[in-house]
């Protein structure tokens, strides 16, 4: 997009932001405070991931699973040490910060968000059975997010701030249905085991819906609460931007440390058919 290369254009990817940015030292400092914090969290959640997937999963989805943590949480960590740049490198300093380095950052949540919401559709489709169907909507929404968020990395600063409340308002719808849809079916699994095999296994599957609907909500009210205070007290508060990158990547890891549900899922399923079957085969043959 053409500039005029002016201080509060923000077009130019050469041009430094000017000391009104979204970078003041105050607020930034904040904000890379709650970052830090999120970034412990996801460190120990990548580790107990990475435990869990090469000492307790044998089969080949252990490496694409540890793949996709690492690249997040490789993500997570590059964003985390160019906040920790900006800070010493340029604020202490009370230097402007180029506005390359704020595309960067944008470029990195972007990509980190992207991978996740792969990782949540894919779980959806395996717990729904490999059901093409079920994802269409999620696919949809992904698209749209991905798209309006290709769109502000090409946009200046200024419109940005304008219309960026668009694509994180899309994010969270697309958290809220994808959550909805995995703990309704882990619901639905655990009523039929309840049913068939007893409450003890059905146990299993409640505490496993639970984790499901904590860790999508993480992320879901971390922007809900960043949207509401721009929304109500101030849009240039960038407190919480700082943590969205680290917090995107908490909820799908989480998720990978219960991967081994995936194998559960379908000895569930199997076993509820075999069940039905079985009963069948005892009632014609009463019958008979």
């Amino acid at each position: 997009m053409a500039c005029e290369g002016t201080a509060t254009d923000f077009g130019n990817w050469n041009d430094p932001l000017s000391n009104s940015s979204p970078f003041p030292l105050t607020g930034f400092l904040s904000g890379f405070m709650v970052e830090i914090f999120l970034y412990g969290i996801n460190l120990s959640t990548f580790s107990t991931a990475a435990i869990t997937l090469i000492y307790n999963l044998k089969c080949y989805v252990r490496w694409i699973l540890l793949a996709f943590a690492t690249v997040m949480f490789s993500i997570s960590t590059a964003t985390a040490s160019l906040n920790f740049y900006i800070l010493f490198g340029y604020l202490i300093r009370k230097q402007p910060v180029p506005f390359q380095i704020f595309r960067i950052r944008q470029i990195l949540y972007l990509v980190n968000n992207l991978i996740a919401d792969v990782l949540l559709i894919y779980r959806s489709y395996v717990i729904w059975s490999h059901s093409a169907r079920i994802i269409i909507v999620p696919c949809i929404f992904l698209s749209a997010s991905f798209g309006l968020g290709i769109l502000y990395i090409q946009s200046p600063l200024a419109w940005i701030r304008e219309r960026g409340y668009v694509y994180m308002w899309l994010t969270l719808a697309f958290n809220t249905i994808i959550t909805a849809l995995n703990a309704s079916r882990i619901w639905w699994m655990a009523r039929e085991a309840r049913k068939i095999l007893g409450p003890t296994l059905a146990q299993r599957y409640y505490s496993a819906m639970v984790i499901i609907i904590e860790s999508g909500a993480i992320y879901s009210l971390y922007i809900l609460a960043d949207q509401v205070i721009k929304t109500v007290v101030n849009q240039n508060i960038t407190i919480l931007d700082a943590g969205l990158t680290q917090v995107v990547a908490i909820a799908p890891t989480l998720i990978i440390v219960q991967v081994s549900l995936d194998r559960q899922a379908r000895d569930l399923e199997s076993a509820i058919r075999t069940s039905r079957e079985t009963e069948i085969v005892f009632t014609t043959v009463h019958s008979q």
